[in-house]
């Protein structure tokens, strides 16, 4: 965990973090890149007020949803060579969103916090961590209209049939809900099910459940991320 500056106009940070994997750690394991170990980055504001706080695959997301592209990581399962971690974390719509990011002025403190469960069995020593900060320059005090959060909301284990209804927080704008799903695996770490049949029904709605919003499958959702006009 680390401060971040006291003042200044932030749009986002860039994030490079890389160590190397203890030979043939991860051969039987889930997990297997460093997003996978990342279980959470958390920006949070006063001490207590969260602005952003996901898991590193969330993250990898959301630079490649909001126009990043792929992340250039290096990832393997065997081996010693350094595995590599790229995201961003961004305060805007977009990087380099000259309307919308953190000014760290208004807090009294910003601190960013890196979680890994990682064990000592997998990496040869602690991760090194490099955090680039993207600041606008010469710009007028009231530059910026506000920034976005982003933060995990629920997390449950699915059980067989079983439909989850839950209630989306209102005290705010909701620009998007992203679902991170892990299908589970055998013993020998294929899947047993996947992602479409965990999420086999969506249903979004508003007004008590009188007005639809979104109500189909994920292969129809993954059509509709992906701006397919033909789901075929």
């Amino acid at each position: 965990r680390d401060n971040l500056p006291d003042d200044g106009l932030l749009i986002a940070l860039i994030i490079h973090a890389h160590q190397g994997a203890v030979m043939d750690s991860m051969l039987a394991i889930e997990k297997w890149r460093i997003s996978d170990y990342i279980s959470e980055l958390k920006i949070v504001g006063n001490g207590s007020t969260p602005i952003k706080a996901y898991t590193g695959n969330v993250c990898h997301f959301y630079q490649w949803l909001y126009g990043g592209g792929g992340a250039p990581d290096k990832a393997h399962n065997y081996g010693t060579s350094q595995k590599r971690f790229h995201s961003a974390i961004l305060f805007g719509r977009h990087l380099y969103d000259f309307d919308y990011g953190l000014d760290l002025s208004k807090w009294d403190s910003v601190e960013m916090v890196f979680s890994n469960d990682a064990a000592a069995a997998q990496f040869t020593s602690a991760w090194d961590l490099d955090v680039t900060g993207i600041f606008l320059r010469d710009a007028p005090e009231d530059q910026l209209k506000g920034y976005f959060v982003t933060e995990q909301w629920r997390r449950w284990t699915t059980v067989r049939a079983e439909e989850v209804n839950l209630k989306l927080p209102t005290a705010h704008k909701i620009r998007s809900i992203v679902m991170q799903v892990y299908p589970d695996v055998g013993a020998t770490m294929l899947d047993t099910t996947t992602l479409y049949n965990t999420l086999y029904n969506i249903h979004l709605a508003f007004k008590t459940g009188a007005r639809d919003v979104f109500n189909s499958n994920l292969h129809r959702h993954r059509d509709l991320v992906l701006r397919r006009n033909d789901p075929a």
